[in-house]
């Protein structure tokens, strides 16, 4: 794994350097090594972890956001704002009616924004600004997440939309080194492929991963929320580790973190791409959820 660039230039050693307090990847470093897994790796025991209910529920979410994804569009445009304080008014999608890389995009958002205000601990945020950007923060790369692993299930080794449709806008293949956009389709996925992730683990990494990116602006109390269900989200992941891979618990639990720090290079790169495609292309800027902040 690699720090962020603000980490590179620290004295310290970068393998074990944990300390920088804006750093997400940081945060996520001491979280890991909390877990104390290279010590005792035996399962947690929770009073109130019901493992096959989580599992449960998280897999009835997920269905949830891939059908809306696949069979609904929405009918008006919503910012994130709205989509994060409204009911997000889905609409069955007609047979005859074929999305377009931008719809697809705006779909995928709107999906994973109701995905994520589905999960208990979100509405448990004492103000509305702690959720909004909680939200903000997260979405994004939990779609990349999303996407990688429809197309991991489909057995495709790129990102893509249904109908092979591209994740990048036209003519981006003549504005940019083939190189750069390949290796943001394929980066995740080839990793998802390495690892043979299974749907067990793929749902409760989703609710982990969704706790381990702290908005810096969150307040004392909601990053404190945060970090408890990062807690039981992580003994989850443990605990599931310990009954279906005896022999490697620890290391698989390892190896199965380390799409963090993939998902949020990902992040960075798609970032970096609308950042330059809008510069030359800035007819084309989008609007409301399509943005990638």
């Amino acid at each position: 794994m690699q720090h962020r660039k603000h980490c590179i230039s620290s004295d310290q050693d970068a393998k074990t350097y944990i300390a920088h307090p804006n750093c997400r990847f940081c945060s996520f470093k001491r979280m890991v090594l909390s877990q104390d897994v290279n010590l005792q790796f035996t399962t947690i025991k929770i009073a109130s972890m019901d493992l096959a209910g989580l599992i449960n529920n998280l897999s009835s979410l997920n269905i949830n956001r891939n059908e809306y994804f696949m069979d609904y569009y929405a009918k008006e445009k919503s910012s994130v704002d709205n989509a994060v304080i409204s009911t997000i008014n889905f609409i069955k999608k007609p047979p005859y009616l074929v999305f377009s890389m931008e719809e697809w995009t705006s779909i995928n958002q709107l999906s994973t924004i109701d995905f994520i205000k589905k999960f208990d601990f979100v509405n448990q945020f004492s103000c509305y600004s702690d959720k909004s950007k909680f939200i903000h923060g997260v979405r994004f790369k939990s779609a990349i997440f999303s996407t990688s692993m429809r197309v991991f299930n489909e057995k495709k080794s790129y990102m893509h939309f249904p109908g092979n449709v591209d994740i990048f806008p036209e003519h981006s293949s003549q504005l940019f080194n083939p190189h750069f956009l390949n290796k943001i389709r394929s980066q995740l996925i080839g990793k998802l492929i390495e690892l043979d992730i299974t749907k067990n683990e793929s749902l409760l990494l989703s609710a982990l991963f969704l706790c381990s990116a702290v908005h810096p602006d969150i307040s004392t109390e909601g990053k404190n929320l945060l970090y408890k269900y990062q807690q039981y989200y992580s003994a989850a992941l443990i605990n599931h580790c310990c009954l279906t891979n005896q022999q490697n618990a620890p290391s698989r639990y390892s190896e199965l973190l380390s799409l963090y720090q993939i998902i949020e290079e990902t992040h960075q790169k798609v970032n970096n791409f609308a950042i330059l495609y809008r510069m030359k292309m800035p007819h084309k800027i989008g609007i409301g959820i399509n943005k990638f902040e």
